[in-house]
Parts: C-alpha cells; structure tokens; sequence
C-alpha cells in the first residue's frame, strides 16, 4: 500500500486565496463606508444641536448668535435655497450654553483672530440671516458607488421652505380691526399705552434690589448724576450734566409701567414710566452748558440702567426722540404741511452751513439756502464747536471753516407741524398715545428726551437736548444748553426709563381693552403676581 500524504492541493490553495482576498476586500470597504457614515452622522448631530440652541438663543434674546460675515460660500451653491438670501454669520459658539460639536474647531482660530483671511476657516458653522438655515463649510465627504458626494447641512438639495426661530408665538406687530397697530404673540393682543405690571425693584430670582453703602448700610439701588466739568472753554470736559449732583432713586413712584411699543430686531416689549423719575428731592434734572450737551444722553441713560434689573427685563435706557416719532411718524424732510422742517431759514433741517473765521468775524454759507455774510460783532469773532471726533471742544481758527448740520425740529403731534391748529395727520389727542406721552407735559411732567441737536444759525450755532415740554416734541426753552459764540444755558425736566423685556416674556390679560393693568409672565417661571392692581 502506498501511502498517501495529507495536504493541499494547488487549485484548493488558488481558491482559499482568492476567497481570502475577496472577504479582505469587503472588509476594507467596509470599513471605509462606516468612516464615512460615522463623519456625516457626526456632521448631522451637530447641525442639529446647533439649530436648537440657535432657537432656545433666539427665543431668550430676540436675536441670532452671530455677528461677523461670511462671504465665500461658492462650494454651497448646491444646497442654497430661494430662501438663503442676505449674509451668511459665523455662529457664535460661546454664547450658547452647553454645546458639543464634532467639527467647528476653526471656531476657536476665528475668536483668538488666529487667521488672515476670514474665508481660510473652513472647520466652521454658519447660518442663513434670513432662513436660519445651518451649514458646514467644510463639508463631509461620502464615496457612493464610485463617486465622492459633499454634504454641508442636514438635507441634499436646496431648500427652499423657510426655516425661521421667529415663530408666531413670539410678538409682532399687526393691524387691528380698528386701524390701530396691537402687539401680539398670537393669543395676547396688547396696544401702544396699556399697562403692564412690571416692577424694577424686585430681580429675577424675587428679592429686593438693594446696594450696600460704605458705612454697611443696606439701601435701594441709587444712581448719582455728577457735576462734571461746570466751567466753559476749550478742551475736554468731564463726564456730568455740568450743573451739580443729582441723586435718583430706583425707588422712585413712576406710577407704574406702559407698552411703549415692540423693537422689531429683538422682538422685544418696550415698557416706559408712566410718569417722569425725578430726583430723591423731587426735582427735576438739570442739564448746562457744554458738558450738559455733551455728556446729557449719556447721563440720562445711566440714570435709567437700573430700572432694568427687574424680573422679565434685560435692561433699561431713557427714552429718545426716535421713540417719539415712530409712533407720531413724524418726518423732518416731510412734515403734517408736506414741507421740510423750517423751509427757506438758515436752520432749516438738513440744512449744512459752513462757517469760516474772517478778520474777527464768522462767515456763513448754506448748502440749502443762504449765499453767506459776513456777521455782525455779536459773535465777537468767537466760535466754540464740539469736536465729535475726538470729544473735545476747539475755538475756531482763522482761515479754517468747520461744517454743521441742523438737525433741530419741533413738532404738535396731532398736527405734525409748529401749528397745534393745523390740519389733524397726526396721532388723536383723545389717544392712548397721546395721553401716555404729550397729555401730561403741560402740568409739570415735562421730560429729556436722550438725543442731542445742532441748530445752524446765521455765523453760530445752538447745541442743545430734544425734549417734550407743553404738549408738543420741543427743543429747551433757551434755544440749547450752549451757543457757539459763549453763552451757556440752562434746561431742566423730569426723566422717563424705557425697559426692555426678555423676547419670551408672556403678558396675561392685555386684549387691548382699557383695563388698568396687565399681569405678565415668564415661560418656564411661576406667573408674576406682583401687585393686586384692579
């Protein structure tokens, strides 16, 4: 017998290699194809944790997290949609809590101003202003049957459906049956001049806004408007009202708080006080001379800051004439008459005068009217200007010409015009609007309005803080608080916060119906029951 030896043969090995390299095969691309799903399912989380964030940042602020543009996004062509329109914003990671991302690293090179260009980071997340659509510049790159497909979002084609956190729930504006414009979040209908019962001295978690003194006494909070620099001349002045020290209380009576209106790039309420905030003497504040112009819009919103600490707020400023004229709608370049402001005068609005230093006298010319002259002694050769640029005032030199706008008007809100008899365009005296802002003004409840004019005259001009005084949108009663040619005014008035409230605020009870006051809320927070108002 012959004996046999075990073992493989030839083709039997051909075969097992054959198979051996098949099965590697698989196994590699395999393994490739999970890489590639493992890195657009990362892509996709991210994306999708970002659009909830994105949101919940929204809903809070009223406002995206993202700021600075993002110009090269040629490589997205594919997967931009008839709703991508306006700019692309890198979104700003660290002002949402709580994120984890997969890719973004180039994030952290943007926020140090590691780079040249801004469109070499590519490792980063931007967003659609308009749609809100989320993309990865970047991109994720996927092998399908043989050829390489790039993702940037969460979708493949373009999408034209617009995904937008400003949702209906949250407030806008409308017109109501009545003609009147009401703020709504879709359930809640509230009107310009409706109460609200906010309270600026309790905070967010309910205790009592307080501050500590030097000597350990425990007070509520109060803000001191300095003197500053009281004297006049050249050079810079020191941060003040130019008159004297002037103390206010948060607890101050305002008589409560009223809808002011809606600012439509946050989605924010606007409250304002009912009544003017005077000083802890219950008097006016005062404003003087150059530092009172200069300094007086600052000073009235520091006053105002600490009224927005209350619940529901993200903070406070003093009221300004663009306030006023968005709900007169008013128009300096179109008055109630059809006419500019001050037609055919030297100060006519818009109006820019030159004004040049000639042998000890100013001349003046005007862009709109007036061929110039040469002015009399009264402006003894002398002109003090405020130097915006560098926030200083300079004495005008010979030869050297300096240019001023006029930018002072002076209106009746039912007529739009200097006339209180002129044809009614305006808003009705038997309004919501005009009781809540002109009705009281003509018994003691004059107030700043924190914005400053120019107005150009013939070889001077009048630097001066808008007001409402006596029924009407008015200038100081002196023509300004400083005149180029050195003469120094005075003004005084009461003061009026403007709050703003968080863009998720609810407000209960506000259905547009003269009702004294509404209760409102915060969503995710106990309602606020503040005061037992009737």
């Amino acid at each position: 017998m012959i004996k046999q030896e075990k073992g493989i043969t030839l083709i039997a090995l051909s075969i097992a290699v054959i198979i051996i390299l098949t099965i590697t095969g698989m196994i590699v691309y395999s393994a490739k194809d999970s890489i590639y799903i493992r890195n657009l399912t990362n892509m996709q989380n991210d994306i999708a944790n970002l659009r909830d964030k994105v949101s919940s940042y929204y809903s809070q602020y009223g406002k995206l997290p993202a700021e600075t543009e993002y110009t090269n996004t040629s490589n997205l062509s594919g997967v931009i949609g008839a709703n991508d329109t306006g700019k692309f914003l890198i979104i700003e990671l660290k002002l949402l809590d709580g994120l984890t991302l997969n890719y973004g690293q180039d994030y952290e090179k943007y926020k140090s101003g590691n780079y040249t260009n801004i469109t070499d980071l590519t490792d980063i997340y931007i967003i659609n202003e308009n749609s809100n659509n989320i993309f990865y510049v970047e991109g994720i790159k996927v092998k399908q049957n043989d050829e390489i497909k790039m993702y940037y979002t969460d979708y493949t084609e373009a999408d034209n459906t617009k995904v937008n956190v400003k949702t209906l729930d949250q407030w806008h504006t409308e017109e109501g049956e009545d003609g009147v414009t009401v703020i709504t979040n879709g359930e809640t209908k509230l009107k310009i001049g409706d109460y609200v019962n906010y309270d600026p001295t309790t905070d967010k978690t309910g205790n009592k806004i307080t501050e500590t003194k030097e000597d350990g006494t425990v007070q509520d909070r109060t803000y001191t408007s300095p003197a500053g620099t009281t004297t006049k001349g050249d050079g810079e002045r020191e941060k003040g009202n130019g008159m004297g020290g002037q103390e206010f209380s948060i607890s101050a009576n305002t008589n409560g708080w009223r809808v002011l209106g809606l600012d439509e790039n946050t989605n924010q309420i606007l409250l304002i006080s009912a009544d003017t905030v005077k000083t802890t003497s219950n008097g006016y504040f005062y404003l003087k001379g150059q530092t009172g112009y200069q300094y007086g819009p600052d000073e009235l919103n520091d006053i105002c800051k600490m009224y927005g600490k209350g619940k529901g707020a993200t903070g406070a400023r003093s009221i300004n004439i663009d306030d006023i004229n968005k709900i007169t709608k008013y128009d300096p370049t179109k008055t109630g008459n059809g006419t500019v402001y001050g037609a055919g005068k030297i100060s006519e609005y818009g109006n820019e005068v030159t004004y040049t230093k000639n042998e000890g006298n100013i001349s003046y010319v005007g862009t709109k009217n007036g061929n110039g002259a040469n002015e009399d002694s009264k402006t003894s050769g002398l002109f003090r200007y405020y130097d915006q640029d560098y926030s200083i005032w300079k004495s005008l030199a010979t030869t050297e010409k300096k240019i001023y706008t006029s930018t002072k008007y002076s209106y009746y809100p039912e007529t739009l015009t200097t006339s209180k008899d002129g044809q009614p365009v305006g808003i009705k005296t038997n309004s919501k609007e005009y009781e809540m802002l002109f009705s009281r003004t003509s018994d003691g409840q004059d107030y700043w309005l924190a914005s400053q004019y120019t107005i150009t005259g013939a070889g001077y001009v009048y630097f001066g803080i808008s007001k409402v005084s006596n029924g009407q949108v008015n200038t100081d009663s002196n023509n300004g608080l400083y005149i180029s040619y050195e003469y120094t005014n005075m003004g005084y008035a009461g003061v009026r916060p403007v709050v703003s409230l968080e863009a998720g605020v609810s407000i209960l009870g506000g259905d547009g119906i003269d009702r004294k006051f509404c209760k409102y809320s915060l969503e995710n927070t106990i309602e606020l029951n503040l005061k037992n108002f009737k």
